[in-house]
């Protein structure tokens, strides 16, 4: 037994410290776990003697096994089961690496799959084309491969033909990992019969249960699915579900996968901008892929001509393209048409041949550097026989601001796209064109960036111009003749909303 010495004080402050060791003693006895005080008992007897007493022997309190100190320091207010629970210390930290981990892919019927590459960082555009990614292992006949050195929680890409792509974390268990790559919907479509290619495309019209998207079409832009094979394709959502325009490949066929739904889906047959055919389907995940044939009728023969200059003399290389967009989305070397549109090429001799659409209203865009482009409608080429004149081009340079002098510019928005109010020129059947790009020959050291953009290539004529950003009459019509023009907007640069 322990023995504590403690100087007894004279009064009046022997009675004070009467007072206080009682409440300690009797609040300390009531906290379990604690270390044990003297006893109530044996602090009276501290304190009842004479006042001259110098000292006493106090004897502590024995530790009853309910408020004995517990195998493992416990946190103040924790309770009992807190107190039972082992330090986090206990637990063993899991491994963050392998020196080798076994993997083993299987189907959703566990047999095994052959040839599944297993990638590092890799991401995936919706044309098929692996954009990055490392590869760390390909699995054999029994579906197994090993990687080596990996570490644990990592992400890598399960990619296989026919099975769904899949993302997945190293586990940080070992030495085993077992995945399941489900089939995936692999839709093939075949166009029959000897007609040219030109002019024809499908759309595969997905409904609103088709959300899983893993593949790039454009930097804030993913797909459900991704076209394969070279086929010319294009994405876009719509209000209710999306649709992929396909073009057809030199096999002529146009292949999606990687539909990780399955629900009902519609794909029609167009040729120049008009349906023969639509079908309603409805896909189902398995080995095969979902395969569609489509024999059309003979199209029309197609548009034989030439292209000349105002001389009379062949021009070589003109590029006369069908099926503009028209409207809202002007047209420039790259954009403005869709991607099945038909397109040709004069050759030496000035001539070319073209697809003939089944609308004689359908549009061609004639246009070849240092000529003024051109805009006919099919009648209308029909009129000429074929025989298609360009003039000498004409150069532009516009000078576009605000009411108070100011660029109509609204800066850059998240680090990629130029905001600001963009001239476009209309040259006929509601046909519009954007201002030449920086590396057209004619531009030269002139700067096609606000509030200065280069025009050229233009016919001779009085053509309308208007701005994206403003009222489509808040705009000028100006005689090309004239080379430099300034236009002055009725609106500030901060009511436009420009980047907004």
């Amino acid at each position: 037994m322990r023995a504590t010495k403690v100087r007894a004080r004279s009064s009046p402050s022997l009675l004070l410290g009467m007072v206080v060791g009682l409440a300690v003693a009797l609040l300390w006895r009531e906290v379990p776990g604690r270390p044990s005080l003297p006893t109530v008992d044996a602090a009276i007897r501290a304190t009842s003697g004479a006042a001259s007493q110098r000292s006493v022997v106090l004897e502590d309190r024995p530790a009853t096994p309910r408020e004995a100190l517990p195998a493992t320091p416990t946190r103040v207010g924790a309770k009992p089961s807190d107190r039972e629970k082992p330090l986090p210390s206990a637990n063993p930290t899991p491994p963050t690496s392998h020196a080798r981990l076994r993997v083993i892919v299987v189907d959703g019927e566990g047999r095994p799959i052959a040839g599944v590459q297993i990638l590092r960082h890799a991401v995936y555009g919706a044309s098929g084309e692996r954009r990055s990614g490392e590869l760390l292992a390909v699995t054999g006949f029994d579906g197994m491969t090993d990687l080596v050195e990996c570490r644990a929680h990592e992400h890598v890409a399960f990619e296989a033909k026919g099975h769904r792509l899949l993302y997945a974390r190293i586990p940080a268990e070992g030495p085993q990992w077992q995945v399941t790559l489900p089939w995936s919907n692999r839709l093939e479509i075949t166009l029959l019969g000897t007609d040219p290619l030109a002019g024809y495309h499908v759309e595969v019209g997905l409904g609103a249960g088709f959300r899983e998207r893993a593949f790039h079409q454009e930097r804030y832009v993913t797909t459900p699915g991704r076209a394969l094979e070279d086929t010319p394709a294009h994405w876009q959502a719509e209000r209710e579900g999306s649709r992929w325009s396909l073009g057809f490949n030199a096999a002529r066929r146009a292949v999606v996968d990687q539909l990780v739904e399955d629900g009902a889906i519609a794909v029609a047959l167009w040729r120049h901008g008009r349906v023969l055919e639509t079908r309603d389907l409805e896909l189902v995940a398995h080995a095969e892929p979902t395969r569609i044939e489509f024999l059309p009728a003979p199209a029309a023969p197609a548009i034989r001509g030439s292209v000349v200059d105002a001389t009379g003399k062949p021009v070589a290389g003109v590029r006369l393209r069908l099926s503009p967009f028209g409207g809202q989305r002007p047209y420039d070397d790259d954009e403005g048409f869709p991607i099945w549109a038909a397109e040709a090429h004069s050759g030496e001799d000035g001539r070319f041949i073209l697809a003939r659409p089944d609308d004689p209203l359908e549009r061609c865009v004639v246009t070849a550097r240092g000529h003024g482009d051109r805009v006919l409608t099919i009648a209308e080429l029909d009129q000429l026989a074929g025989r298609i004149v360009l003039e000498p081009a004409r150069l532009l340079r516009l000078v576009a601001v605000d009411c108070d002098g100011e660029p109509m510019d609204g800066g850059w928005s998240s680090g990629i796209a130029h905001n600001y109010a963009r001239p476009h020129v209309h040259l006929a059947h509601d046909v519009w064109r954007w201002p030449s790009p920086a590396d057209h020959p004619a531009v030269g050291d002139r700067s096609p960036a606000p509030p200065v953009f280069v025009f050229a290539d233009l016919p001779t004529a009085v053509l309308r111009f208007r701005f994206t950003h403003l009222p489509p009459d808040d705009g000028f019509s100006h005689d090309t003749r004239i080379p430099d023009v300034r236009f002055v907007s009725t609106y500030r640069t901060e009511e436009l909303q420009i980047g907004k």
